[in-house]
């Protein structure tokens, strides 16, 4: 079986999971890391067994070793990578948020296009099984027409829960922003693919908005344009036991109704009610690794010459919106998306 080559481009905690779920792969081999910090680099390479190692991702991009990157970098690094990557012929797997402005992700899919490269946005909550379930609840009919999406995802936040090993999580103008960029991004994503529509307008409530601090707590309000409304609630001062997160959501359709719960400690629960029903009933689904089936995807794409299922236009709507929720929050007035 041909594999894909990839080399890991930032050697921080989001990229040891993603490299983790890459080494069970049949379709990938990690042949390279690249980190400007030269000692996380070679800790990085020895522990999980990746056979080269590079401080300057320009230069590892312009070998052989590789066919593809995994942009694991900053956020404020997001941008420069991909168009470094693409310009050198190396497919890329982006982390979220995409971008930090709307410029920047619109370039970062031109110049992708121009080179002829996947471009593909790390909105790896898509591939997870119970998020297939949701999905296919709705398409099926289960519960009818959606009509209202509600989701949650909140922890103790930066440093308490999540560990990253350098400080540029708390400088918004390298973070681009705090709970909503970092944990909404994901439900950002996943609502619209469930709605399978575009925002029409949107409304958000989001502490220390507009005094250059990374929010700790953001509610979003959204209208989509076939009517479906959501809401997410996402934090980062959110008191639970060590290591837990939560995750929760809510589709609620004409016929039925759909929970999900999950707390990182225990595996999903996902159950659903239909009119008529005269309690909840455990709804089957086989639960996926969202790293390990978002890579497979990538190197599948890549190798069958496939389009990605999240792409980098993916990514210029999860932008937009998060964009204009910080707007709305800071001008106090509703935002109308085109």
């Amino acid at each position: 079986m041909k594999k894909l080559k990839v080399g890991i481009i930032g050697c921080g905690t989001i990229a040891e999971g993603q490299a983790i779920a890459a080494k069970q792969l049949k379709n990938t081999e990690l042949t390279a890391v690249c980190d400007v910090i030269e000692e996380n680099a070679w800790e990085f390479a020895r522990k999980l067994n990746v056979p080269n190692v590079f401080t300057d991702y320009k230069e590892m991009l312009q070998t052989d070793l590789i066919d593809a990157v995994y942009n694991c970098t900053p956020n404020f690094m997001h941008r420069q990578v991909v168009v470094d990557a693409a310009k050198a012929k190396k497919h890329i797997l982006t982390q979220k948020p995409f971008a930090n402005t709307l410029e920047e992700a619109q370039e970062m899919c031109e110049v992708a296009s121009e080179n002829k490269v996947i471009l593909q946005s790390a909105f790896f909550e898509r591939f997870r099984g119970y998020c297939q379930a949701m999905k296919k609840c709705i398409e099926s009919g289960e519960i009818g027409k959606l009509k209202m999406i509600k989701t949650q995802m909140s922890h103790a936040g930066i440093g308490d829960f999540y560990y990253p090993k350098t400080k540029w999580f708390h400088d918004l103008s390298l973070a681009g922003g705090g709970c909503l960029a970092d944990m909404g991004a994901h439900h950002l994503d996943l609502m619209r693919w469930l709605a399978q529509s575009e925002v029409k307008c949107i409304d958000a409530q989001i502490d220390e908005a507009g005094t250059g601090i990374p929010e700790k707590n953001a509610i979003v309000n959204i209208t989509y344009q076939n009517g479906i409304m959501a809401q997410g609630h996402w934090s980062f001062s959110t008191i639970a036991p060590e290591g837990v997160c939560y995750d929760k959501f809510e589709l609620y359709g004409e016929k039925g109704t759909v929970f999900v719960t999950w707390d990182r400690n225990n595996a999903p629960r996902f159950q659903i009610v239909k009119k008529g029903d005269l309690q909840w009933t455990d709804y089957p689904y086989e639960e996926i690794d969202g790293f390990f089936a978002m890579e497979k995807h990538f190197a599948d794409c890549i190798l069958q010459h496939r389009k990605p299922m999240t792409t980098g236009y993916d990514g210029i709507k999860s932008v937009e919106t998060i964009l204009a929720a910080y707007k709305s929050a800071v001008t106090g007035e509703r935002q109308y998306l085109e």
